[in-house]
């Protein structure tokens, strides 16, 4: 069920109370800077999209870059959201990335190489506006962060978006890094994405999946697999997130011929 009207999209999400129409803060911007670099992301907590939505994200590129971004955000371990509180799992479709903001004023940008992650760039950020004209922009590749250390892994878990011919296998800790909380693999069934993404507290729910990828080449979304066995695919309209789909999963393994994608 696509849904393209932010009315029916905020209604949407009322309805599916059980992952995430918890009760949101006021909303904040927030303007930070990639130090070193000529951009930065002016962020919205919760999201100007989806305002109902305690953890959703979204906003703009700023400095050299510009574009929507949108995605999830835990809160401190007090339930304050906020980027010098929380941490910040962004999709960036401009850079083709997924990005971690994490409260002790860290970054990374997280790539693809296949289907595996790997670290395109990484650094600090602070408060405020960047610079546009001095520098470069943060997705430009620093040689030598890539490498996988190949750790142990939790294992691989495969589901199912139950009704659809799609659903995903999720590899944690990733096979491209190996590290805790990174997450890779592939949508499986009828469509075959590469994604990358994270695994944290989202909305209360220890052990969430949140992968990124680029639907059949058209469409950035971030997909939310809940522990709870329910599931909801965000994109982005100019620069705001909506709700393009949700539902339940199974563990298994999808029939590709079953019906259509959960993202089509």
């Amino acid at each position: 069920m696509k849904i393209s009207a932010f009315v029916v999209a905020a209604a949407l999400v009322l309805a599916f109370a059980s992952v995430g129409a918890a009760s949101a803060a006021p909303q904040t911007g927030y303007d930070i800077t990639f130090d070193g670099y000529c951009d930065g992301l002016h962020l919205n907590i919760p999201s100007v999209g989806l305002p109902g939505t305690a953890y959703s994200v979204d906003g703009d590129q700023i400095g050299c870059a510009s574009g929507g971004v949108f995605g999830t955000a835990k809160a401190s371990a007090n339930g304050h959201y906020g980027v010098e509180k929380g941490t910040e799992f962004v999709t960036i479709p401009g850079f083709s990335t997924h990005t971690f903001i994490d409260s002790n004023h860290k970054w990374v940008h997280y790539g693809l190489d296949g289907n595996k992650i790997y670290v395109l760039n990484k650094g600090t950020w602070s408060l405020g506006t960047p610079d546009a004209g001095s520098g470069v922009p943060s997705s430009s590749p620093r040689p030598g962060l890539a490498g996988s250390t190949a750790g142990p892994r939790d294992g691989t878990k495969d589901i199912i978006f139950d009704g659809y011919c799609d659903g995903m296998e999720l590899i944690a800790p990733s096979a491209g890094l190996g590290v805790p909380r990174t997450v890779d693999g592939n949508r499986t069934g009828c469509s075959s994405d590469a994604l990358m993404g994270s695994k944290s507290l989202i909305d209360g729910q220890e052990a969430t999946y949140l992968v990124s990828f680029f639907a059949d080449g058209v469409t950035w979304i971030q997909t939310a697999v809940f522990p709870d066995h329910t599931w909801i695919h965000y994109s982005v309209s100019g620069d705001q997130i909506y709700l393009l789909n949700s539902g339940t999963w199974s563990r298994g393994n999808p029939i590709a011929g079953g019906g259509r994608p959960s993202t089509g």
